[in-house]
């Protein structure tokens, strides 16, 4: 499954690219963001890659240039059936940033999951200083529904 615009295609991985997301979870700047890098071992990273490439309401995506290489990922996990709402994540690797990519790959998943998928709202919890993600996610229509001492919480509603 591909999705792709003029300077981007968002694809599902193949077990041959996950040494691709595991060069996205350990670039240290990348990650300060989020948290810190994530480090699996490579059987734990088997186990994550083969839930997600059989999850029916998770959905994966890396994102691409239009000359193929890998500059971050985006998902949508943890679907809420009854709400219809899922989390959001989003990491473009620190190298790209500030060229528009985040915004462009938002906007791209963001219509496939409210046009092809059941999904009325996604959230996303950030750190509070993490200003980048703020910036992007009110640029892209979303709104804060909870903040706490150290996360805000941004909601993203389908229009009709």
């Amino acid at each position: 499954m591909k999705i792709k615009s003029n300077r981007l295609i968002l694809s599902k991985p193949i077990e041959s690219e996950i040494f691709l997301i595991q060069q996205i979870w350990l670039d240290e700047k990348t990650m300060a963001d989020v948290g810190g890098i994530v480090h699996l071992t490579d059987k734990e990273m088997k186990k994550w890659f083969d839930r997600i490439s059989i999850s029916k309401t998770d959905e994966y995506f890396l994102i691409f240039l239009s000359d193929n290489q890998c500059i971050g990922e985006v998902s949508m996990h943890r679907f809420n059936k009854e709400k219809a709402e899922g989390e959001l994540n989003i990491k473009i690797l620190h190298s790209f940033r500030g060229k528009g990519y985040a915004y462009e790959v938002l906007n791209l998943f963001t219509d496939y999951l409210f046009n092809s998928h059941n999904v009325q709202s996604l959230i996303d919890e950030v750190y509070s200083n993490n200003k980048g993600a703020s910036y992007l996610l009110e640029k892209c229509g979303f709104t804060i529904i909870s903040q706490k001492s150290e996360t805000t919480i941004y909601q993203l509603k389908k229009t009709k």
